[in-house]
């Protein structure tokens, strides 16, 4: 059996990441939810990924068979590599560092310099520039980063956006719309579309799992 401990902030996340998780590994995994605080936030993901280490250690499970993803939204900071600022940034968003390369060194703090070294995998979830824009890119393919809203100009933003595709769906709930944009999901595609995505992408393919093993979908239970 393997365990991913999956820090985020709701319900609605653990779903999402637990289902691709699995859609891009191929592996089946028993969730782990870790909750963040709403708006807590680096310091926050801080905190949970210390509560992790303590929880596998208390369970005594074996650390070969653990695995972690760290999920918050990059929310107009730097993003990772390119660390690149958004002109006309409000003061407050100004401020903001690189959130992918803020968790990494916390990651490297806990487990190693590299992360080769680390006895469980892990991977860091930064989308840009929150879940919804993976979400939205995942069921519009003529859509990339560049061309998703960033700032409240009087056009609809990225929650607003996703609103309308999840409620023209029909579906009665918001984790059976999610769990069908992971369906249709190719994986391939939208890491050409989304410089985000395919780093997390990477770093779940650095874990090297057995593709074959069939996969339980628990993220629909």
């Amino acid at each position: 059996m393997s365990w991913l401990y999956v820090i985020s902030e709701d319900d609605i996340d653990d779903c999402y990441f637990l289902g691709i998780t699995q859609k891009i590994s191929g592996h089946s995994f028993t969730l782990m939810p870790q909750r963040l605080r709403k708006n807590g936030g680096i310091s926050a993901a801080k905190k949970a990924f210390y509560r992790v280490q303590t929880q596998i250690k208390w369970m005594k499970q074996k650390v070969e068979d653990c695995f972690f993803v760290m999920a918050i939204d990059n929310d107009r900071a730097p993003a990772h590599p390119e660390h690149s600022r958004i002109p006309g940034l409000p003061p407050q968003d100004q401020k903001k560092e690189c959130r992918f390369c803020e968790l990494e060194r916390e990651a490297m703090r806990n487990l190693g310099p590299r992360r080769t070294e680390w006895n469980i995998g892990g991977a860091i979830a930064i989308p840009v520039q929150m879940l919804e824009s993976w979400l939205l890119l995942s069921l519009d393919s003529s859509l990339t980063d560049d061309t998703l809203p960033i700032f409240p100009d009087g056009c609809k933003q990225l929650k607003d956006l996703f609103r309308d595709f999840y409620n023209q769906s029909g579906l009665p709930s918001k984790k059976e719309f999610i769990e069908k944009c992971i369906d249709q999901t190719n994986i391939e595609n939208l890491q050409s579309r989304s410089a985000s995505f395919k780093q997390f992408v990477d770093q779940i393919y650095e874990w090297n799992l057995n593709p074959n093993q069939p996969i339980d979908p628990a993220y629909r239970s």
